[in-house]
């Protein structure tokens, strides 16, 4: 039987209906995990991620939310992904029978089901206990292993100057001084909505 494209696959799911899509990653991007529940539009719209990706499955839930059936299929695909990304660590090589819990810290990066964005730091131990729960939670969680050629690539990024245009007027982030860059929220250090504030509209809208 003929294997269908990638592309081929993304072409023909329906725009509307909801997907869960897990994607494992490779090359650079190695050490990432990322879990989505999304349209089908969105999944095509994403088309270039699985470029960073050598692992893709999408999932799909045929039944009516809130019956039995929705939620047997939905607990088979959240524990088929758990166990796909802890099998990742029982196959590296040395790696022991605590697979993820020997030794390995992640950052977790999600959205939650209210649309709120967390980062924070997990064990390997924490991670492999709350694994579950929190692929069941989230609308997006990106699982990235600390040390790992991910991890590296997105330091040196978040590193980089940059020229990311963040203020109300002509001025790069990168050439913002300390103090201006004080009033932005950058990560998780929230200082002031730099729209929301009447200094970085004067700042530089003299007039």
């Amino acid at each position: 039987m003929r294997k269908e494209s990638l592309e081929a696959v993304i072409g023909s799911l329906d725009d509307h209906q909801l997907y869960i899509l897990f994607l494992v990653g490779t090359g650079r991007h190695g050490g990432s995990f990322r879990i989505d529940r999304t349209t089908g539009s969105q999944i095509k719209h994403l088309h270039l991620i699985f470029d960073y990706y050598n692992r893709a499955e999408i999932y799909h839930n045929e039944y009516e939310p809130q019956t039995e059936m929705h939620s047997l299929v939905e607990k088979t695909v959240v524990h088929k992904i758990e166990h796909a990304i802890k099998e990742c660590y029982y196959e590296l090589p040395g790696s022991s029978e605590k697979g993820m819990k020997q030794g390995f810290n992640f950052d977790v990066l999600r959205i939650d089901g209210r649309g709120r964005y967390s980062k924070e730091e997990y064990s390997g131990q924490r991670l492999s206990k709350e694994l579950k729960v929190l692929i069941a939670t989230s609308k997006t969680l990106t699982i990235i292993e600390r040390g790992s050629r991910s991890d590296m690539l997105l330091q040196k990024t978040l590193e980089s100057p940059g020229k990311l245009k963040i203020h109300r007027g002509d001025k790069y982030f990168s050439e913002l001084s300390p103090e201006e860059r004080a009033r932005y929220r950058i990560g998780d250090d929230y200082k002031t909505d730099p729209y929301s504030s009447p200094e970085n509209v004067l700042e530089h809208h003299k007039d």
